[in-house]
C-alpha cells in the first residue's frame, strides 16, 4: 500500500471509529455520565482494531503515529491564528499562569525522582533517565506532544519513547474524565459550585447531539465572497501556508547546526520533535503581519475553531489507537506507579492552589478545568468544565485561553530541559542532570513567590490552611 492510500486508509477508519463513538455516547448513559469525549470513546474501539486485527490485514500502526504528529502541529497553528481573546483581569490571568506552570515543575520533580528510584533499586526495572519527563509531557501537554517530543528522544538511546508517550498521554484522558467525575461529585456535595446539583446531573445525561428542533449555533462566518473561494478553504490554506512555512524553517536551522556535530547536532534533531513550538510562533507571527496590513479580519475565528477542534478529534482517536499493547505489557509496573502518583500530586497541588488564588473568584469552576486540562488536554478540561458552567458563564474559561498563551512561553526552558537527561545518557555529561533539576526548583521557587504575590494583593494568606487541600473561601 502507497503512503497516499496508507493516510486515507487510516483516516477513514478513524471517521468511521468517530461516527460509531457518536452513536454508541448517545445510545449509552453510562458514557453521557462520566463526560468521555467521543474522541477517546473512538481510540478505545481503535486500540484493538489496531494491534490485533489490522496486522491481519496488512495495516500498521506508523500511519497513525505520523498523524498524530502532524495533526498536533497543525491544531497549534490553528489556534495560533484565531484573533487573541479579549484582555482579562492580570490578577486572575496570572494565577492561572501559575496553576499550570506548576504542573510543569512539580510533576517533572516528581518523574524526575521517581524515575532515579527505579534507577537505584535493583529489584525494579531499570528505566531511561527521560522516562518520568514522559509523563509530565503526556498529562500537561497531550499525547501528541509527548510522541512527538519522545520520538527525538529515541535516537539518543531511549526505545519506544514515542510509544511511551502516547501511552501517558492517553492515560491522562481517562484520568481527566474519571478524576474530573470524582472532583464534580465531591464539588456537589460540598458546596463548592456555584450552579445547581440537579441541572449538573441534568447535563450528565445528554446524548452530544442536537435533536432535530433545537437552535443550531453557528460554527463559521463567512469572510470571503463563494464565487471566489470558499471561506473554509481560505482558513485551511492559512494553516497549511504556516505549516510550510515552519518545515522550511526547521530545515534551515537543522541545516546550519547539524554539519557543527556533537551534542549541537543532537539539540537540533531534537528541534522535530517541538515542531509546534515554531509553528505556533510563525503563526503568531503572520497573524501580526495580517493585523498591520489589515486583512486580519479574514482570519474567521470560528471556522479556524472547527479545524482545531477536528484536528482534535482525530489526533486524540489516533494517539489510543497508535498504542502498542507489547509496550504497555513489558513496562506495566512504571506505568501504573507513575501514572497513579503523578494524578495524586495534581489533584493534590491543583485544589491546594486554585482554593487559595481563586477564592470567592469561581475557584472550584477554575479548578475542574485545570484538572481536565492538565491531566487529559484543553478539550477535556472544557468539557468538564461544560458540566459544571454550560454556558461559560464565569470567566474560568477566556482566562485560561489567555493565560495559556503566556504560560506557554514561560514553560519554554521546561521543555527544553526536559532532554537534558536524555543528551546526558547519549553524552555521558552527568552535570546535565544537575542542571535539570536545578531549573525545576527554580521554577517551583517562582511558583511559590507568584502565589505568595497574588494572595497578598488580594488581601489573603498565601499559606492559609497550609495542611488541607481545599482552603474555607
Amino acid at each position: 500500500m502507497n503512503f497516499a492510500w496508507e493516510l486515507f486508509v487510516d483516516l477513514g477508519i478513524i471517521g468511521l471509529a468517530l461516527a460509531f463513538a457518536t452513536l454508541l455516547r448517545a445510545r449509552i448513559g453510562f458514557f453521557q455520565s462520566l463526560l468521555i469525549p467521543n474522541a477517546i470513546i473512538a481510540g478505545l474501539l481503535l486500540l484493538p482494531f489496531y494491534n490485533w486485527v489490522a496486522p491481519l490485514l496488512g495495516i500498521g500502526r506508523g500511519g497513525l503515529e505520523n498523524l498524530v504528529f502532524h495533526l498536533l502541529n497543525l491544531t497549534f497553528i490553528a489556534i495560533a491564528l484565531r484573533p487573541s481573546p479579549p484582555r482579562r483581569r492580570s490578577r486572575a490571568v496570572l494565577g492561572t499562569a501559575t496553576v499550570i506552570i506548576s504542573q510543569f515543575a512539580l510533576q517533572g520533580l516528581l518523574g524526575l525522582g521517581l524515575t532515579f528510584l527505579f534507577i537505584v533499586v535493583p529489584i525494579l526495572p531499570a528505566l531511561f533517565p527521560s522516562y518520568g519527563f514522559l509523563v509530565t509531557l503526556g498529562y500537561v501537554l497531550g499525547p501528541g506532544q509527548a510522541f512527538s517530543i519522545g520520538l527525538s528522544w529515541q535516537p539518543l538511546g531511549f526505545a519506544d519513547a514515542a510509544s511511551l508517550g502516547l501511552i501517558f498521554g492517553s492515560i491522562g484522558f481517562l484520568v481527566a474524565c474519571f478524576g474530573g467525575l470524582w472532583l464534580i461529585n465531591l464539588g456537589m456535595r460540598r458546596g463548592y459550585l456555584k450552579l445547581g446539583a440537579d441541572e449538573i446531573r441534568a447535563r450528565r445525561s445528554d446524548s452530544g447531539l442536537l435533536a432535530r428542533g433545537d437552535r443550531r449555533p453557528a460554527g463559521l462566518r463567512q469572510t470571503t465572497r463563494s464565487e471566489a473561494i470558499d471561506t473554509l478553504s481560505l482558513m485551511l490554506a492559512a494553516v497549511f501556508g504556516v505549516y510550510l512555512v515552519t518545515y522550511l524553517l526547521l530545515r534551515g536551522l537543522t541545516g546550519l547546526l547539524m554539519p557543527i556535530g556533537g551534542a549541537v547536532a543532537q539539540i537540533a534533531e531534537g528541534l522535530w520533535g517541538i515542531a509546534f513550538v515554531f509553528g505556533l510562533l510563525v503563526a503568531l507571527l503572520v497573524k501580526a503581519v495580517l493585523r498591520r496590513a489589515k486583512w486580519d479580519h479574514l482570519l474567521e475565528e470560528r471556522g479556524l475553531t472547527r479545524i482545531s477542534g477536528g484536528a482534535v478529534d482525530f489526533m486524540v482517536a489516533a494517539a489510543l489507537g497508535a498504542i502498542s499493547l507489547s509496550v504497555v505489557r513489558t513496562n506495566w509496573l512504571p506505568i501504573v506507579v507513575f501514572a497513579l502518583l503523578m494524578a495524586a500530586l495534581a489533584a493534590l497541588t491543583i485544589m491546594w492552589l486554585g482554593s487559595r488564588l481563586f477564592a470567592g473568584d469561581f475557584a472550584f469552576e477554575r479548578v475542574v478545568l485545570f484538572w481536565g486540562t492538565l491531566t487529559g488536554t484543553l478539550s477535556t478540561g472544557l468539557a468538564l468544565l461544560r458540566a459544571v458552567d454550560p454556558e461559560f458563564k464565569t470567566p474560568a474559561a477566556s482566562d485560561y485561553l489567555y493565560a495559556s498563551a503566556l504560560a506557554f512561553f514561560l514553560v519554554l526552558p521546561l521543555i527544553l530541559v526536559s532532554g537534558f537527561p536524555a543528551l546526558a545518557h547519549a553524552n555521558g555529561n552527568r552535570s546535565l542532570y544537575l542542571v535539570t533539576v536545578v531549573v525545576l526548583l527554580l521554577y517551583v521557587v517562582l511558583v511559590a513567590a507568584a502565589h505568595a504575590l497574588l494572595c497578598r494583593r488580594a488581601g489573603r494568606r498565601a499559606f492559609a490552611d497550609i495542611t488541607r487541600p481545599w482552603a474555607s473561601s
